[in-house]
């Protein structure tokens, strides 16, 4: 069995600036949290239910990939180069076994043990709607969209460090 890789890959049109993939990284990584709290896979699929024992030993019946945040605030963009991003978890984060046992669904075994609830992917519909944003022959257009990106992560910020999510200086 290959070693699990806690991230994906995705190839896009080579002509991107920097900044225009890392703004595209930030929306793609937006939309996987997004659809992650709301219970569906990175094929457009609903989570597998829980097992009856383990949703009675966690005190709930909907599959919960958000329970702590850790998980979903984790995930970064690892590389971007012209044509590729990279985005997923570092390999030094402390809590790849638990993203391995959820996309796998294995949990420290060695053969799944439920279905599957991989979150970590996209699916090609959504990344074409996401670049559709960034249009490749209006480079105007892709630099006003980076601007918008940059201003939303300012104002989350912002936000997030007036009710104390952010320690000064971050």
């Amino acid at each position: 069995m290959p070693k699990f890789k806690p991230y994906f890959e995705l190839s896009i049109p080579s002509n991107y600036s920097p900044d225009e993939r890392r703004a595209i990284a930030a929306e793609i990584i937006d939309y996987v949290v997004s659809r992650t709290e709301k219970g569906i896979d990175a094929f457009g699929e609903k989570f597998a239910k829980y097992s009856p024992s383990y949703a009675k030993e966690k005190g709930q019946k909907n599959v919960d990939l958000t329970f702590s945040g850790d998980m979903l605030s984790e995930i970064k963009l690892l590389q971007e180069k012209p044509g590729k991003i990279r985005i997923g978890y570092s390999k030094d984060y402390k809590d790849i076994p638990k993203v391995e046992g959820n996309v796998l669904s294995t949990y420290g075994q060695d053969k799944p043990v439920t279905k599957p609830r991989n979150f970590l992917g996209i699916t090609e519909k959504e990344v074409k709607r996401i670049l559709s944003r960034y249009p490749v022959q209006d480079k105007e257009e892709r630099k006003d969209r980076v601007a918008e990106v940059k201003a939303a992560d300012i104002v989350s910020k912002d936000i997030l460090g007036s009710v104390g999510f952010f320690d000064e200086g971050e």
